[in-house]
């Protein structure tokens, strides 16, 4: 095999293997090198360049780079509270810094000083919230307590299932929890496909280790 068919083989073998990549940073690379090696082949495979393949991949890898670049620089421009940086590296670092922002744009911070009912049973509940500070306990029937921590959900069941609570989830004094309205955050999961599937790990993981 000569060096041009190496490139033209290299080439769609590279663009095959960047159907299987999950991950849109590789899957982005993958196509630009894919697209230079092709660029090479259409360009010496003939007597004549061929201009019009040599044109779309081109554009194809002009694309790519594009949205390499701005995703970088979406990434780079996010900021973060010590907070916000903490609870990122510690269940969110799957997610890109600039998924990450648009999660917390899509949230809200609540700080309770006193104790508070956050979810009635029997009722309607529209928020899903994570505990960052302090602790909250589930009321189940007959008195029976259930204490949740720091990095534990609350609402998941409501939010998975549109059910209603089948118990009473009270915030104690002191914490601090960051909450989502079941609409803005069904937004985000639709907006960031690639994103979703990782959240979505998280809250029916958490859901799993209380039943």
């Amino acid at each position: 095999m000569d060096a041009i068919s190496l490139f033209g083989n290299l080439s769609f073998a590279l663009s095959a293997l960047s159907f299987l990549m999950k991950d849109m940073t590789r899957l982005r690379l993958i196509a630009i090198i894919s697209a230079v090696l092709g660029i090479c082949y259409n360009y010496s495979v003939a007597e004549k360049p061929l201009w019009l393949v040599i044109f779309w991949l081109s554009t194809f890898f002009s694309i790519n780079s594009w949205m390499l670049v701005n995703s970088y620089l979406r990434n780079k421009s996010a900021k973060f509270s010590q907070d916000e940086r903490e609870l990122f590296e510690a269940l969110f670092s799957h997610l890109s810094p600039f998924e990450y922002l648009e999660l917390l744009r899509a949230s809200k911070w609540i700080r309770v000083d006193k104790e508070i009912s956050f979810i009635e049973k029997g009722i309607e509940n529209t928020q899903l919230a994570l505990i960052w500070h302090g602790k909250a306990k589930i009321v189940r029937n007959e008195g029976e307590l259930i204490f949740l921590k720091r990095g534990a959900f609350i609402g998941e069941l409501s939010f998975l299932t549109k059910n209603l609570p089948s118990a009473e989830v009270i915030l104690l004094k002191g914490s601090c929890v960051l909450v989502w309205e079941h609409k803005e955050l069904r937004k985000w999961l639709s907006k960031y496909t690639d994103a979703a599937p990782i959240f979505q790990k998280l809250i029916t993981s958490d859901l799993a280790a209380k039943i």
